[in-house]
């Protein structure tokens, strides 16, 4: 079966360059350097009518935890109604009460109000105590997929709870592994899970040669650079899992 490469991006250029090389798609975000907010609207609509149908987006409010209060919950929803008004029809979102367990009822809510968006239920998952007991029931609930670390802080190190859920749940929900996959690991990874999608974020910091006038280390600005993707180890790891 092919093996699918999602690749995380914070800009428009970056998805497009993705998408040209080769990705099967693309989750979009923004401040990748965050760990990924909600992107703009317009950064998605300037993507799907160039690759229509390959950019799934994130929804998350804020960084730090997956605790939501109330205001942060209408964020949401305003968010995913916004996007699916737009044509979108990946959302990527994910929220847990006090106890590290899934907001069923709100996410249920979300679910329920956009029957024709496919949802993946993010890294929220490795904040889980019990993921065994939730895959299922996220499955049932109408998430297509799941985006995991298997617990921990990278795919690699929680690889065998990755096997063990696409060996159980598998056939339910498309477990995607990722954190810390890059070319070195991604065949490994890919082998031992039997699984057949990978997220990525391959980012590199760039800095411009002409920086700007204005005083970077104010409140206003934090420098010239900013995340990029490093074009060449994409490359190389399609060439890698494509022979």
């Amino acid at each position: 079966m092919k093996k699918i490469i999602e690749v995380c991006v914070d800009t428009v250029d970056g998805g497009i360059e993705a998408l040209d090389i080769g990705a099967d798609r693309l989750e979009l975000c923004s401040a990748l350097g965050l760990g990924g907010l909600t992107p703009s609207l317009g950064s998605f609509i300037m993507l799907e009518e160039k690759y229509p149908g390959k950019t799934h987006v994130l929804i998350r409010p804020r960084m730090g935890n997956f605790i939501y209060n109330k205001v942060e919950k209408s964020n949401i929803e305003s968010d995913c109604s916004l996007f699916a008004e737009y044509g979108c029809k990946e959302l990527v979102i994910g929220a847990l009460l006090e106890n590290n367990s899934p907001d069923y009822e709100f996410l249920n809510k979300i679910v329920n109000l956009h029957p024709s968006i496919n949802f993946t239920f993010h890294r929220a998952l490795d904040e889980l105590q019990d993921p065994d007991q939730h895959l299922h029931q996220l499955a049932e609930m109408g998430f297509r997929r799941i985006l995991t670390s298997g617990g921990h802080n990278t795919a690699l190190e929680g690889i065998n709870n990755i096997a063990t859920w696409q060996s159980k749940f598998g056939h339910l929900i498309e477990i995607m592994a990722g954190g810390g996959i890059a070319e070195h690991n991604i065949e490994e990874i890919f082998e031992i899970s039997q699984i057949n999608a990978a997220h990525l974020s391959l980012k590199e910091w760039f800095e411009p040669e002409n920086t700007s006038h204005l005083n970077l280390n104010s409140t206003l600005f934090s420098g010239s650079g900013y995340w990029k993707m490093k074009k060449n180890d994409l490359k190389k790891i399609l060439i890698k899992i494509n022979q």
